[in-house]
């Protein structure tokens, strides 16, 4: 005979590890389905030769998604997002901008490029931030996780998870995105 408590115990896990239990779901802004200025305002800053003469001879302009996310645990969200289009992506993935407020103006933490979703993150109870994982590949190489840390001001490779290891955490942006699915990024003018 089973035990009757295994079921609601393993629903229990699931909830936690799938969608953290909330009971409120996020709004579209929190979510990252809303356009946000501030965070394109940062965007442009961080690249200046993403401009109007640029995507006008592509004619393929930068969409972007991103999520809201604790990373340093101090109850404010950094933001985390994931460019897309040509002038942001190459053959081994797209650049992934970590944003911290700092007095009503986002500033780059971090410009990650060539990473793959997806994204997660990987909270150490012993660390005052939380590690972050991305997908790598290309080139020959075999597919792996890279591990980003927070040292010395910013998120910097610290290691990586061969493809058949296993990387524990909850997923920040979800592999599949499409181009089709980003948010516009204006450039310049």
């Amino acid at each position: 005979m089973r035990n009757p408590i295994h079921l609601p115990f393993t629903l229990f896990i699931l909830c936690i590890l799938a969608v953290g239990c909330s009971s409120k779901s996020p709004t579209p802004e929190e979510a990252g389905l809303v356009a946000d200025p501030a965070i394109e305002e940062a965007l442009l800053r961080a690249a200046p030769d993403y401009n109007a003469a640029l995507v006008g001879d592509t004619k393929i302009p930068a969409k972007y998604i991103y999520r809201r996310i604790d990373l340093d645990k101090d109850g404010q969200d950094e933001v985390v997002v994931y460019l897309l289009g040509p002038f942001f992506c190459g053959t081994g993935g797209c650049n992934l901008v970590i944003l911290k407020a700092t007095d009503g103006v986002y500033k780059v933490m971090a410009n990650l490029p060539t990473t793959q979703l997806p994204l997660i993150a990987s909270p150490d109870p012993y660390l005052s931030w939380i590690d972050l994982y991305t997908r790598k590949s290309g080139g020959g190489a075999a597919s792996r996780f890279v591990k980003y840390s927070y040292e010395r001001g910013a998120y910097r490779q610290k290691g990586v998870v061969p493809s058949a290891g296993t990387v524990h955490g909850h997923v920040v942006l979800p592999d599949g995105v499409t181009y089709a699915e980003g948010l516009l990024l204006k450039p310049a003018l």
